[in-house]
């Protein structure tokens, strides 16, 4: 690490010795000239070299102008270094004693996307400080924080602030609410605002509060809300769109969540022409869906009206060719995006997997560049299928491209530790804190991997999986029932609610000592538990504690918030209810998501179904599957093996054999080779059918989990030396093309 240091040193000797050239010193006399070399860094893979240049001109004794400052932070901006923007704000205000309007919003919009929330209560102060009056954009900045913080009362403080200070809310404060209420889920009212405003705001501006409401429906599987405000575009450029989503449009299910939610008659006097980003929010939909061909048709349709593709588009195709077993051609589009010098074809030739090929679209990538994004939608594509050795390739490629990871691939990371390698939680926690850095702080999502991975391993413990624990329950022979874990190694729970929804660790293998660095950290900026992680809560008390009365009562303390509830958070529920036993609960539950307007998946059942098997009751779940077929749901294989299990539990062999025969067409007609298998053999071979069965809790020998400590820890090591070399790109990539070419 010296030898990088110092040669990172070395590549910085023109700015240590400009006292030695007259006509350089000069030069940075000059504040226009240092704006010019200013702006020129930011842009650079080294941005932390204009904030040595500001440094290096104030001890030269050049007086900037505030446009310097603003000019920088206008590029910093774009490169998405947010960071080093809070950095030249406070560094202006330090070389001038003042600052400007422009510069304190900028410093707000760093302080949300590196959700450092607790400095938005100090923002109107340091107008206060340097006699400035803010705007309404500053209040909008500082609204969206509070939103996507989850904080709705600071967000009606905001408002109140606003009011006060001579900016009422209109139209643009209405599509601010729109824009970055995702966290929250659907609000009717909100959703009615923003649409009656469409008519003050400019099209670039409705465009962008229509596609976000689009998402929200889809994020409820509301497909047909999703495409009733289609309506608001011109009918000939979203043809194609309805076109390609022609089965959902024609689910009785989904006519039934779209009567949920309507959107009404457009009201508006004109008709908007979507962008490319109202396609990619599409794509990535039917990237959910794992349908390819609907995915076809929109790019289509979009290429037929002319609309010239996005980084967003090109990141959802990544997302449809991965999750439809194309990942060949997701590989060879991101390939065709990179600098073919540094990163020809050949170096993603670990990535490509035999039998993976696909349809090649016609993209028009011309003036793409590549992206974090790209490469964290192409990771956590081919993770599942090379698992940690497309992690080192990746990093390789990501640092000869000069792209550094974020938080969002840590997160992509740790995730694929959790699910597909079962590693230890203390193996997530470590590796989360020794990648953390300045660039690279905690956030809630890190902190909601390394709960749900205890969890679930919690609820493993309790629970067990297999047929054979729950056939204990009902057999007066066998003697394998789950016993009661010790209270000291289960989490638990206190009053404070944020950031993790009053979830407490165990003390037991020094997992809460662990944690805490990053949990201060999170409760510092005071970020605020989310959605996702009132889930977890909820799901904590209802199945490890079995305490479902606490559950609800998280429920009230939720939607008190303003936080909708979710599908995660009613399977969590019912989960509780039918593990407990309380089956016309979980039914009640049930018939509330579908008033809610939310679409019943084969998830859901499964979870009931599980629970009618550990409760002995295998016709009650006959009934239920076929209930669930009858909706339209096609059955999975956890499905089925639930609905087996539920007859193996009661000593119904038979049954049990003859169901999984007949109900193994539903995933593949049945191998006449199995015939004679016993049922054992046979239950093995068809959990084998099912793409998630490595993400069981199982137990690891010692030899697995040395083995995986060692990869993971040459992964750390790897993303460190990557990242601290990423700004020196061009030296990393030829010294990795020397290596290749030794292999060779």
């Amino acid at each position: 690490m010296q030898k990088i240091l110092s040669k990172e040193d070395r590549g910085l000797e023109w700015l240590q010795q400009v006292h030695a050239s007259a006509g350089v010193t000069q030069y940075l006399l000059e504040s226009e000239n240092v704006r010019l070399l200013g702006e020129a860094l930011a842009c650079t893979p080294t941005p932390y070299l204009a904030i040595r240049l500001l440094h290096l001109v104030q001890k030269l004794g050049c007086q900037l102008k505030q446009n310097v400052y603003e000019c920088i932070c206008f590029q910093l901006t774009n490169a998405k270094h947010w960071y080093h923007i809070s950095i030249v704000v406070a560094l202006g205000m330090q070389q001038t004693g003042r600052t400007t309007c422009r510069l304190l919003n900028w410093k707000v919009r760093a302080v949300l996307e590196t959700q450092r929330y607790n400095l938005l209560q100090s923002i109107l102060g340091e107008f206060e400080r340097y006699y400035l009056k803010p705007n309404r954009r500053t209040f909008h900045l500082m609204l969206s924080g509070h939103v996507r913080n989850c904080d709705m009362t600071q967000a009606r403080i905001c408002l109140q602030h606003m009011q006060d200070s001579g900016f009422p809310p209109d139209s643009s404060t209405h599509a601010i609410l729109a824009t970055n209420t995702r966290a929250f889920g659907l609000d009717k009212q909100i959703q009615s605002q923003a649409l009656e405003g469409l008519r003050d705001m400019n099209d670039a501006t409705s465009v962008a509060v229509v596609n976000s409401l689009i998402q929200l429906h889809l994020d409820i599987h509301d497909v047909l809300g999703a495409l009733n405000l289609l309506s608001y575009f011109i009918p000939q450029s979203v043809e194609a769109v309805l076109t390609a989503m022609k089965d959902a449009r024609h689910s009785p299910t989904d006519h039934r969540i779209s009567r949920a939610h309507s959107v009404g008659p457009n009201s508006m006097r004109r008709q908007l022409t979507p962008n490319a980003t109202t396609f990619a929010i599409l794509l990535n939909y039917m990237a959910s869906r794992g349908d390819l061909e609907g995915a076809i048709g929109i790019i289509h349709g979009m290429n037929q009206i002319g609309i010239k593709p996005n980084s967003a588009v090109v990141i959802a195709m990544v997302r449809v060719y991965s999750s439809t077993g194309c990942a060949n051609v997701a590989i060879r589009l991101v390939a065709s995006l990179c600098d073919q010098v540094q990163s020809p074809m050949s170096v993603f030739a670990p990535l490509m997997s035999p039998k993976m090929e696909g349809p090649n679209l016609h993209i028009d990538i011309v003036g793409i560049v590549p992206s974090v994004e790209l490469f964290n939608a192409l990771l956590k594509g081919v993770l599942p299928i090379h698992g940690l050795n497309a992690m080192r390739t990746i990093l390789n490629i990501m640092c000869v491209n000069s792209i550094s990871p974020n938080s969002a691939t840590l997160e992509v990371f740790v995730s694929h530790l959790r699910k597909r390698e079962n590693a230890h939680p203390r193996i997530i926690i470590r590796v989360l804190r020794q990648l953390f850095s300045d660039n690279l702080r905690p956030t809630i999502r890190h902190l909601h991997v390394i709960l749900s991975c205890v969890v679930r391993y919690e609820k493993f413990l309790l629970y067990g999986s297999g047929w054979n624990v729950t056939a204990a329950r009902f057999s007066a022979t066998r003697h394998t029932e789950m016993q009661a874990y010790p209270e000291r190694r289960i989490s638990s729970s206190s009053t404070t609610l944020d950031p993790a929804a009053g979830l407490m660790l165990p003390h037991h293998l020094n997992y809460r000592a662990l944690v805490r660095p990053i949990v201060e950290a999170l409760t510092n900026s005071q970020v605020r538990s989310d959605a996702a992680m009132f889930a977890l809560r909820i799901r904590h008390d209802a199945i490890v504690k079995s305490d479902v009365e606490s559950a609800d009562q998280i429920v009230h303390t939720l939607l008190s918030r303003g936080i909708h509830l979710t599908e995660y958070h009613y399977s969590a529920l019912i989960e509780g209810y039918s593990l407990s036993g309380n089956f016309n609960r979980a039914e009640d539950l049930l018939a509330s998501m579908e008033k809610a307007g939310m679409k019943l998946n084969v998830i859901i059942y499964t979870i009931m179904i599980v629970g009618y098997g550990r409760h002995g009751l295998p016709e009650k779940a006959v009934q239920l599957f076929q209930r669930m077929v009858a909706m339209g749901h096609h059955p999975d294989v956890p499905a089925i093996d639930a609905l087996c299990a539920a007859f193996f539990a009661v000593g119904a062999y038979g049954t049990a054999r003859k169901m999984l025969i007949t109900c193994w067409a539903y995933i593949e007609p049945f191998p006449e080779e199995n015939s004679n298998l016993p049922l054992k053999e046979l239950a093995t071979r068809f959990r084998a059918l099912h793409a998630g069965i490595h993400s069981m809790p199982k137990s690891m020998t010692k030899q697995q989990q040395l083995w995986l400590h060692f990869r993971v820890r040459g992964l750390v090591k790897k993303w460190k030396f990557i990242s601290s070399l990423t700004k020196h790109s061009h030296s990393l990539s030829t010294r990795l093309q020397r290596r290749r070419q030794r292999r060779i």
